[in-house]
């Protein structure tokens, strides 16, 4: 029974480090893409969702560190003015606090280059159009999932000076 245990347990250890390894891997590419961008005039946006108001939505693990460490990448590394850096976690990043501010970052990206970050749930609409999922998604009758497509008509189609980067896990049941 010990054996059976440590085996579990070293697997648990190991699937942790693997996750780990893949989440610096991913912070790391960002950073890379990030560094060709002027830091104390850059705007950002990050959002983390790593729970939903609806507890049967599966919990995104790693959300609100992966919002964390881009934090200190902007800041620490590349000299952001840490109030130009708007944060939305959990509660606060409902489906109508994204919206708000992302159209305030795509302003901001007339005039210098904006980040939107986003690290939680993602998932596919009636249309199979990929989406983000905010904190209050799936509350309504009608999904209410914002789109990618619906962030790209604020962004405009026209070249504009925004980065967005999605770390959206499609987790069992979020179809």
């Amino acid at each position: 029974v010990r054996m059976q245990q440590y085996s579990e347990a070293l697997q648990t250890l190991q699937d942790h480090a693997s996750t780990a390894s893949k989440q610096a891997t991913h912070l790391q590419e960002a950073a890379s893409l990030l560094s060709a961008l002027p830091g104390s005039k850059l705007h950002a946006l990050l959002v983390g969702v790593s729970k939903h108001k609806d507890a049967k939505l599966v919990q995104a693990q790693g959300a609100l560190n992966d919002v964390a460490a881009m934090k200190r990448l902007l800041i620490n590394h590349l000299g952001t003015d840490e109030a130009n850096v708007d944060c939305l976690n959990n509660e606060d990043a409902t489906r109508e606090a994204i919206i708000a501010k992302f159209k305030g970052l795509v302003q901001r990206a007339e005039d210098g280059p904006a980040l939107f970050f986003f690290a939680g749930n993602g998932s596919l609409d009636l249309e199979k159009r990929p989406t983000i999922l905010s904190y209050d998604a799936r509350q309504a009758r009608i999904p209410n999932d914002i789109t990618l497509a619906e962030l790209s008509a604020i962004a405009g189609y026209q070249p504009t000076n925004l980065v967005s980067v999605i770390d959206a896990g499609w987790a069992p049941g979020m179809k």
